[in-house]
């Protein structure tokens, strides 16, 4: 009953068996022929990968006999050797010279051959095949190239990638081969099927397909083929109901008994995008798809970040209801189990309950396949109503949609809700995340310890986050999720460190109390550390030199040397010169200078050895040296003691930390001790602080990064790089809608006579990427509120400091435009016009430049303008068109 004229992407696939059986190569394939082939593919199982073995072998023949010699290989590869000089060039490997000009079936199978031995041949893969590699390849191969080596050939080949994701390489050909002669999957050629079409084509019945027979058009059926994705398209939802993960759609499938179904996409392939943006995207299929459980897989990322800044989740423009993150994630475990290990995109494989393989659609040329194969074996159930349930019943259950709804609890406006929610989270981690960053302090608490009861559900993001969110939480708490994620977490040196950050002893020295260190330094009279020109240093040395003998020095006067020395090294090593020599001899020096001063004897071997990279050196050295001059904060060598502890510590934990080897907890105490004693010393530097500041982030010192943020802006509040990182922290750990208050306490912290209008400067824009940040999430409401609160924080910066007026109303040129586009959509025209008319007046330079969403105020104006003009009176609308004549 098979009719070959139903199914045309057969007929390819069937014409290269044709070729394969016409073994005279006279265009025609006798019954005597079809039975010779029938007897040698019997012989070999007829698996599919022998079809493909003998598309390699008669490939590559370069004469009558049915062996495959080295002569038939190096004569291949000398064909392609264009100019002869024993090297194949990719420029060389011609269409024609693959082909051998043959044209047809015939050069499709030249082709492909040659394709493949040239991948074969090119050991390193850099597109050439060097006559090394040429005699490397047929060494290897012995006397003649078998179909067990052929089959290697082969396999290899469907694992490679293209870069163009569209070629048709070897690999995607022989896949595509397989797929059309093998309808069931079983890897068996299906001879009959092959008979049938013969039998179809064999018109004047005389058990020879002759070549016009073969060639002879088809019925023409209806086809739809692909269709390129439109920008309307993609902006349309996504529709298919994808489960999250495995685990999810298993427990689905458990529950209604209906099959999986799992997709494969990639971006940048034609029938990828065409299924992403016409199928994907259509009621009728997703609708098709509803009687499976769903699971998509794509290698490709669409977006920068899993979470906003409240902690909702950021779906897949492309695919919808999943994160890149998770269609990324779930490809190495359904590789194992479905994929029959290799890849291809688009594929799309049905499961039944019992896990048998229902269908595996791919290298269709006609979605309409696809659709056939959907509906023959669906099984649509009534879905479950999640949104009435109980929200104790609703958390048990393993299933997107129930999900969805716990995050939608998770946002409600009643507090109430939101807290028993958040007490069920556990098994709801994205849920969860959007707990730890509640507005309510009582719900973020009730979040943190439902999820650190189910600590082996979090993956490692959840699991940063969770440890960030902690930090700011009570000490019980933070208690609760040290010792639940102690015992889950998956990298030893990194993750162990970020989970110290939450033990408060990890600010404990042995030095002692930071605070106590703290207050020491703030009573320094030392505020510029004294610098010694290179000349002046060694003018100090000779003098020492003059009056003490270096061989028979004391130990006093070795003390007084080794200083010399070390100041000598100190003023090479700031003009960018070898102070190695000087820092050699300081050490010899300080060392016998130890039974008269250990303390600043010790104190120059840590500066000395920080200097030329000895850090254990370094540290053992700073922590003895300060232990007796803590009490002398303006001694010059405390200062730098301090630093050679906090460097060299630093540097050791960032040496364990790349090599994945656990931080040792009294190395980051230190250097955060020492860091934070820089920054109440009236002689520490910016550098001093943002180095503190890295190691924090870098070890995962959550508990006290707020802290240390707030004291470094306190003490450098017009630093550029500090407000970034201050900025930066805020949108992670709470969010945008935090930023506000982040500011009022710095303000709070800091002299307001001095720099009250330097921090309300940086209130202004802080408040302004709030506002940009709310407004790429969906904010509005939010995001003009955070405008107008920039304005006003940029009028009061420029009112008390005229130096800021230029940079002040450039930013509020920004949130005025910006706040106009939002009255605009909010249908508030007189607003909208108020807004567009300040950012016109302030600043009419800044109109062509861009915010951060990537739109200057002139292109905001060309939105808002038409709408809000006629409602103007045309006073109002000439001073607008004078601004904006382009809008006439």
């Amino acid at each position: 009953g098979f009719d070959p004229a139903q199914v045309p992407e057969l007929a390819p696939a069937f014409e290269v068996i044709s070729e394969l059986a016409d073994l005279d190569q006279d265009g025609s394939v006798t019954s005597s022929e079809l039975q010779a082939f029938s007897v040698a593919v019997g012989a070999l199982g007829e698996r599919i990968e022998d079809l493909n073995a003998m598309i390699v072998l008669q490939g590559l023949n370069q004469d009558s006999l049915a062996q495959w010699m080295l002569k038939d290989i190096s004569g291949s590869l000398q064909a392609l050797d264009a100019n002869g000089d024993g090297q194949i060039e990719a420029s060389e490997a011609t269409l024609e010279r693959m082909t051998q000009g043959r044209t047809g079936t015939r050069g499709v199978i030249r082709r492909l051959a040659h394709e493949l031995l040239l991948e074969e041949t090119d050991a390193d893969g850099d597109g050439r095949v060097t006559a090394e590699e040429q005699a490397s390849l047929l060494k290897m191969l012995g006397v003649e190239l078998d179909v067990a080596q052929a089959k290697g050939w082969v396999e290899r080949s469907k694992q490679r990638e293209a870069a163009d994701r569209n070629r048709m390489a070897p690999g995607v050909a022989f896949l595509t081969l397989e797929k059309d002669v093998d309808q069931n999957g079983d890897g068996i050629i299906d001879l009959e099927r092959y008979r049938a079409w013969f039998r179809g084509r064999d018109t004047n019945g005389d058990n020879t397909l002759s070549r016009p027979e073969r060639n002879a058009p088809q019925a023409q059926v209806d086809r739809e083929f692909w269709r390129r994705p439109t920008l309307e398209r993609m902006a349309l939802p996504a529709l298919m109901p994808w489960q999250r993960n495995l685990k999810d759609a298993l427990a689905v499938q458990a529950r209604t008994g209906q099959p999986l179904l799992i997709c494969v996409n990639m971006d940048d392939e034609t029938a990828c995008d065409s299924l992403a943006a016409w199928r994907y995207r259509d009621p009728a299929f997703a609708e098709l798809a509803a009687g499976y459980v769903c699971l998509v897989v794509s290698p490709d990322d669409h977006q920068p970040r899993e979470y906003d800044d409240r902690g909702r989740r950021m779906v897949s423009p492309r695919l919808g209801r999943v994160t890149d993150r998770e269609h990324i994630d779930l490809e190495p475990e359904l590789f194992a189990r479905y994929f029959k290990d290799y890849r291809v995109a688009p594929r799309h494989v049905g499961v039944a309950p019992d896990g048998s393989i229902l269908f595996d659609v791919y290298l269709i040329n006609d979605p309409k396949v696809l659709d056939a194969r959907l509906a023959e074996f669906a099984k649509p159930v009534e879905a479950l109503d999640f949104a009435s349930m109980e929200t104790e019943l609703l958390a048990g259950y393993s299933d997107a949609l129930a999900r969805e709804e716990m995050e939608r609890r998770m946002l409600a406006d009643d507090p109430a809700e939101r807290l028993k929610t958040a007490s069920l989270v556990g098994s709801m981690p994205d849920a969860g995340m959007l707990g730890l960053r509640d507005p309510d302090g009582a719900v973020r608490e009730a979040a943190a310890l439902a999820l650190c009861a189910n600590p082996g559900g979090l993956d490692s993001l959840q699991s940063q986050r969770l440890i960030a969110a902690a930090a700011t939480m009570a000490p019980e708490t933070r208690r609760q999720v040290l010792a639940s994620l102690s015992t889950s977490v998956d990298d030893p040196a990194v993750a162990a460190a970020a989970l110290r950050g939450l033990d408060p002893s990890v600010t404990v020295s042995t030095l002692g109390r930071v605070e106590d260190w703290r207050a020491a330094a703030s009573l320094a009279t030392l505020s510029v550390p004294p610098t010694m020109e290179r000349e002046a240093a060694l003018l100090a040395l000779e003098r020492v030199d003059a009056v003490i003998e270096p061989e028979s020095a004391s130990s006093a006067q070795s003390l007084v040397r080794a200083g010399a020395l070390l100041q000598l090294a100190q003023s090479l090593a700031y003009l960018s010169e070898d102070p190695r020599d000087a820092v050699a001899e300081a050490l010899v020096f300080a060392r016998q200078a130890a039974e008269a001063d250990p303390g600043r004897a010790s104190a120059i071997e840590a500066v000395a050895s920080a200097m030329v990279g000895d850090y254990p050196t370094a540290v053992r050295a700073s922590r003895l040296a300060l232990s007796s001059l803590w009490a002398a904060p303006s001694d010059p060598l405390t200062l730098d003691a301090l630093r050679a502890l906090q460097r060299s510590a630093t540097q050791l934990v960032y040496g364990q930390m790349t090599d994945q080897q656990p931080v040792v907890r009294a190395l980051v105490a230190d250097a955060l001790l020492a860091g934070r004693t820089l920054l109440a010393h009236p002689a520490g530097t910016e550098e001093d602080a943002t180095m503190l500041l890295q190691l924090a982030q870098a070890a995962g010192a959550a508990a006290v990064e707020p802290e240390l943020l707030l004291e470094a802006l306190t003490r450098f509040p017009g630093s550029v790089e500090l407000h970034q990182r201050f900025r930066d922290r805020q949108l992670v750990s709470m969010g945008a809608a935090s930023m506000g208050a982040r500011y009022d306490a710095l303000a709070n912290a800091v002299d307001a006579a001095t720099y009250g209008p330097t921090v309300d400067w940086y209130r202004g824009l802080a408040l302004l990427v709030a506002a940009e940040w709310e407004l790429s999430q969906g904010g509005q409401p939010a995001a003009y509120a955070n405008y107008e609160a920039s304005v006003a924080a940029f009028r009061a910066s420029l009112e008390a400091e005229p130096a800021f007026e230029d940079s002040a109303r450039h930013y509020m040129v920004l949130s005025h435009a910006g706040a106009a586009s939002l009255a605009l959509e909010a249908e508030d025209l007189e607003a909208a016009a108020d807004q567009l008319h300040w950012a016109a007046a302030l600043r009419p330079s800044s109109l062509d430049l861009k915010d951060g969403l990537g739109l200057t105020p002139r292109e905001r104006a060309a939105k808002v303008l038409p709408a809000v003009m006629p409602s103007l009176d045309e006073k109002k609308q000439a001073a607008f068109l004078r601004v904006f004549p382009e809008l006439k």
